[in-house]
C-alpha cells in the first residue's frame, strides 16, 4: 500500500524523501520528479513493520485474505499457518476463522478396488486422515480441532465405482483404506464433546452397483446418530439399495449413549493389561480366563466384517458395563490381599535400598 505521490508537487516529495532519510540520485534535472516518485514507491513496498501497528480493520482484511480458496465446493482450505505466529495473533484470529466458517469432511468409497465395501478414503479439509481421530499426529490434530470449531460442516460421502481422473496414480497409497463406519461413528461423539456443536449436513452419493442393500445398511447405520439433515443422490443404483440407505441413515434411535463405545473398549483394555498383572502375582490367573466378558466383547466387534452399527453399539455397551461390574467385584473381594501384597512389596523396597547402601 503507497499514497499517491502524484498528488504533490516536487518540492513535497523532496522533503518526503528527506524526512524518510532515503538517498535519492537525480541524474538529469529533468527527471528529478521522477527520480524521487520512483525512490518513495519503492521505499514503501520494501517498508517492514509490526503487525499489530495496522488499524484491525486492515489485520481482519488479511485473515480474510488467509481464508484460502474458502468458496470451492470440495471444501479445501489450509490450515491458517499465521495462528501459529503467536499467542495474541491466535487469539484474535481463532474466533474470525471459526465463527462462520464452513469445513468439509469428504469420504470417498470405491467398493471395486477395496477388499471391503465399508473402507476408503477420508480427506478433511483436502487434508488426508485416518479414521480414528482420536489419535491423529500432531498436524492432523491441527485440523481436526479446526474443523471442530468451525461453524458449518458438511460431510460429503460418495460412493464410486472408479478413482477420479489424477487420483490413480495414488492409490496405491490407499489400498488398505480407512473403515469410514468406524470414523462416522467416532467424529459423532468428537462432534457431541466438543462443546461447540456446529451445524452440519450429510450429503450421500451412491454411484456404485458393487454393494447390496444389506452393506449399505450396515455401513450407514452410524449416520442415525447424527440430528442433521441428510440429502441422498443415486445414479445408476437398485432402487433396494437406496431405500437401504436411507433407512439406515434416518433410524430412530432408541438410546443415546453418553460416550464412544469402540473408545470405551479400548481404554478398558489398557486398564486391564496392569490387573491381570496383579492376579498374575497373586495367582489368580489372569481375569481373561475366567471371564466370559472379553470373548464376548470381541464376538461383538467381529460380527458384520468389524463393522460399527448403532445396534452393535447397544451390545457394546451392555458387555463392557457387565465386564467393568465384575472388575469391581474382583477389587472388593481381594481388596485385603492387594493391600497385604503392596505392604510386603515396600517392606522388600526398603530391604534392598538398606543392602544397597551397605555395599
Amino acid at each position: 500500500m503507497t499514497l499517491n505521490y502524484k498528488r504533490f508537487s516536487t518540492a513535497q516529495l523532496a522533503q518526503f524523501a528527506r524526512d524518510r532519510n532515503l538517498n535519492v540520485e537525480v541524474r538529469r534535472p529533468k527527471r528529478k520528479r521522477r527520480a524521487y516518485l520512483r525512490a518513495l514507491i519503492d521505499a514503501d513496498n520494501n517498508a517492514t513493520f509490526r503487525f499489530f501497528d495496522l488499524p484491525a480493520e486492515m489485520r481482519n482484511s488479511v485473515y480474510e485474505c488467509l481464508l484460502t480458496l474458502r468458496e470451492l465446493k470440495h471444501g479445501w482450505k489450509c490450515y491458517p499457518e499465521i495462528l501459529a505466529t503467536c499467542k495474541e495473533v491466535n487469539r484474535e484470529a481463532w474466533e474470525y476463522f471459526t465463527v462462520g466458517n464452513h469445513s468439509m469432511i469428504h469420504m470417498r468409497l470405491y467398493p471395486s478396488l477395496h477388499d471391503s465395501p465399508r473402507r476408503g478414503q477420508i480427506i478433511l479439509n483436502g487434508c488426508k486422515v485416518g479414521y480414528d481421530f482420536a489419535a491423529l499426529h500432531t498436524w492432523d490434530k491441527k485440523m481436526l480441532n479446526f474443523v471442530l470449531n468451525s461453524n458449518y460442516i458438511t460431510i460429503l460421502i460418495t460412493m464410486q465405482k472408479e478413482l477420479e481422473e489424477g487420483n490413480q496414480a495414488h492409490f496405491d497409497r490407499f489400498m488398505l483404506g480407512e473403515p469410514i463406519d468406524h470414523a462416522l461413528y467416532s467424529l459423532y461423539y468428537l462432534l457431541r464433546d466438543a462443546g461447540r456443536i456446529p451445524s452440519v449436513d450429510v450429503k450421500i452419493t451412491l454411484a456404485s452397483t458393487e454393494v447390496s442393500a444389506e452393506q449399505v445398511a450396515t455401513l450407514f447405520s452410524p449416520l442415525a446418530l447424527y440430528d442433521a439433515p441428510k440429502i441422498f443422490e443415486a445414479v445408476d443404483v437398485d432402487a433396494s439399495v437406496l431405500q437401504a440407505a436411507k433407512a439406515s441413515a434416518t433410524a430412530k434411535v432408541q438410546h443415546r449413549h453418553t460416550a464412544d463405545q469402540l473408545k470405551r473398549n479400548q481404554e478398558l483394555r489398557s486398564a486391564i493389561s496392569p490387573l491381570e498383572q496383579l492376579r498374575m502375582t497373586l495367582g489368580f490367573g489372569q481375569l481373561m480366563w475366567s471371564s466370559d466378558y472379553p470373548e464376548l466383547i470381541r464376538d461383538i466387534l467381529k460380527r458384520d466384517d468389524y463393522s460399527m452399527t448403532v445396534e452393535k453399539e447397544r451390545q457394546l455397551s451392555l458387555a463392557i458395563y457387565r465386564y467393568e461390574v465384575e472388575i469391581n467385584d474382583y477389587f472388593a473381594q481381594n481388596e485385603a490381599r492387594i493391600q497385604e501384597l503392596a505392604e510386603e512389596n515396600r517392606a522388600m523396597a526398603k530391604d534392598w535400598a538398606k543392602r544397597k547402601l551397605k555395599a
